[in-house]
């Protein structure tokens, strides 16, 4: 979704890892324009309809939030920056845990998110 991605002033000639990690899995989104199907004042979920389903959560505060997403069924879903695999629970949901301003891009075939809910917690 975006073409240009900043913090303020800040360069990183560094490589520091909560960087390299937010970039993992920013750059294996395609550059396509995704809709938003959530949107808090602390969690941002988009998604992107294709062959694929694809999808990312971004933290968009200073503070961890616990994110809960419930899908419409119980197939796997995967993170495409490293291929780990998440399956719904029994009630078809699957929850996160985001650090401060960290991104996560998910990638299913048929499953869909069917609701979001967020909550504040310390890490």
């Amino acid at each position: 979704d975006a073409s240009f991605l900043g913090n303020g002033g800040n360069t990183y000639f560094i490589d520091p890892e909560p960087v390299r990690e937010f970039f993992a899995d920013y750059t294996v989104l395609p550059k396509e324009e995704f809709s938003t199907i959530f949107a808090d004042s602390h969690v941002v979920v988009r998604a992107l309809k294709g062959k694929e389903y694809l999808f990312y959560l971004v933290n968009i505060t200073d503070q961890p939030q616990r994110v809960v997403l419930q899908f419409s069924d119980t197939q796997k879903i995967s993170r495409m920056s490293n291929g780990e695999v998440f399956i719904p629970d029994a009630a078809n949901q699957i929850g996160f845990d985001l650090k401060p301003f960290h991104l996560y891009s998910f990638r299913a075939s048929d499953n869909r998110i069917t609701s979001v809910s967020v909550n504040a917690h310390k890490l």
